[in-house]
């Protein structure tokens, strides 16, 4: 009974858009490699074919690498295109530390981008992954004034991962810890964002991926931070107390150790509130 109304589901999901979306029109859908967008290309890419474009552009900020998202989209099926737009992204951040300012420039040139792609692909309509727990914020985040679907809209994350395992698609996806934001661009707190940063704080959640996910996935979040305005870095490591208490404790040391091997942190902070560290 469960599986057939999981079929239903995805049927309406694909309704939802196929109904409103001329015959001959194409796609673009802005794919993350998350739980979300997966499910979107596992979806509409038998639906759509060729007409389905999904397209990553990279910021420079994306919490995965590319290697990670290719993986996923492959999982999906769907073909996939990768925009480098890292230095258009660092060049329209760069020098700026307030945080509101930050989330408009990434938002400017987040909404320029998907306009170019949209141009090139000679189409109207785009899509996304966002659910009903991200939606609203993908809206405060960029805004490319096209026809655009949000058929996850009303799902919340939970029935999103059942909807993947009707899908079949792999256990990494359907676990996957979802983010609102734009990704390691928001993780950067109380400073300019830039390139070595970024860089810093990516070195700093291998490690920590490293030695916890083997056995239970990673299921944090990670920020970088200056103790004063020209000192060392401080690691802001976000785990939801009752992870904590349950799994991560038992790998303390281990991640101490880990990131005190980089030279330029010299602090590590645990967070355990009910949020994720975001500056935005």
């Amino acid at each position: 009974m469960q599986a057939t109304e999981d079929f239903t589901m995805v049927q309406e999901i694909g309704m939802k858009v196929l109904c409103v979306l001329p015959p001959k029109a194409h796609v673009v859908h802005f794919f993350s490699g998350g739980l979300g967008s997966t499910v979107i290309a596992k979806i509409f890419t038998p639906l759509l074919e060729e007409k389905l474009h999904c397209v990553v552009i990279n910021t420079g900020g994306l919490c995965d690498d590319e290697v990670t998202i290719r993986r996923n989209a492959v999982a999906a099926n769907c073909p996939l295109t990768i925009i480098d737009a890292k230095q258009d992204f660092f060049n329209v951040l760069n020098g700026i530390d307030d945080p509101l300012l930050k989330l408009a420039a990434f938002g400017s040139m987040y909404t320029k981008k998907a306009l170019e792609v949209a141009a090139y692909c000679r189409t109207s309509y785009t899509m996304d992954g966002s659910s009903f727990d991200t939606s609203m914020r993908e809206d405060e985040i960029w805004n490319p004034g096209l026809t655009h679907f949000r058929p996850l809209e009303n799902l919340r994350k939970d029935e999103i991962r059942t909807l993947a395992r009707a899908l079949k698609l792999p256990e990494w996806i359907i676990e996957k810890k979802p983010l609102s934001d734009p990704g390691y661009f928001a993780r950067i707190i109380g400073m300019p964002i830039t390139e070595k940063r970024i860089d810093i704080l990516q070195w700093a959640n291998k490690q920590v991926c490293a030695i916890v996910e083997n056995s239970f996935g990673c299921l944090h979040t990670i920020a970088l931070t200056r103790i004063k305005n020209d000192g060392p870095y401080a690691v802001i490591l976000h785990v939801k107390k009752k992870l904590w208490e349950l799994y991560y404790s038992m790998f303390c040391m281990d991640i101490l150790q880990a990131l005190h091997a980089h030279p330029e942190i010299s602090r590590v902070w645990f967070d355990f509130g009910d949020e994720p560290i975001s500056e935005f």
